[in-house]
């Protein structure tokens, strides 16, 4: 069966927040991995630099994160 993960979810696995433990436990049992389609991936990257504009992250930490994504 293939999963998809709505950015959300892909968000929490790549920058910590409320989410994120429930995201990691989530794929630590889940032996297949996760599809992305090419709208989610731009989505992500997306999502990601506006955590800069919110304050949320700093812009190495997003770099760190759009790195570790790749």
């Amino acid at each position: 069966m293939l999963t998809y993960a709505d950015t959300s979810f892909t968000l929490a696995l790549y920058h910590p927040d409320t989410f994120s433990a429930r995201a990691n436990a989530y794929m630590a049992r889940e032996a297949e991995p996760l599809v992305l389609t090419a709208m989610q991936e731009a989505e992500f990257r997306n999502a990601s630099r506006l955590r800069v504009a919110q304050m949320r992250s700093t812009s190495e930490e997003v770099a760190r994160a759009l790195a570790n994504f790749d």
